[in-house]
């Protein structure tokens, strides 16, 4: 089954925030985020984000898809070594997000973070549209978005063609 989707740009106020979008079906409307924070984002230059999606209603009750290089990468680890760490820990776990990129780069750290209020898993897929970064390798996930009671979309994405 086929439906409409519309999509609006939603405004916040963040340097960190690439892009924000609302993807509305029928019935069940979608937000995706896409993030860079640079490795030198202080603690509260990071809690600014999360201050600034609050009020946008797209945390409570919404479907919800936040990807890309958050650069805390010990957050994954489970340590928590800094405030970076601990601010994206605690919005993450407040609205319900988890996250799911468990690929890791040269370092043995995972930068790029796919979090997710829905359904979403990763693809192995050794196929890459562009050269593999050492740093940020590609990661494909597929994201099912339950709209109805017989109707599944799924948004492939790979991170690689995001950048």
């Amino acid at each position: 089954m086929l439906t409409k989707y519309k999509t609006n740009g939603v405004h916040v106020r963040s340097n960190n925030l690439e892009q924000a979008t609302q993807l509305k079906t029928d019935s069940t409307p979608l937000f995706v985020l896409v993030l860079y924070a640079t490795p030198t984002t202080d603690t509260a230059t990071n809690g600014l984000f999360f201050d600034a999606l609050s009020p946008l209603d797209i945390i409570l009750d919404k479907q919800l898809l936040i990807v890309g290089d958050f650069n805390v990468p010990s957050d994954v680890e489970n340590t928590q070594t800094d405030g970076r760490d601990i601010s994206l820990r605690i919005f993450s776990e407040t609205v319900g997000l988890k996250q799911y990129n468990k690929i890791r780069n040269k370092n043995n750290r995972i930068l790029d973070l796919i979090f997710s209020s829905g359904n979403c898993r990763m693809i192995d897929d050794t196929l890459s549209l562009v050269p593999i970064d050492s740093h940020h390798p590609h990661c494909h996930f597929k994201f099912s978005l339950d709209v109805g009671v017989q109707c599944i979309h799924d948004l492939d994405v790979d991170y690689a063609m995001v950048e």
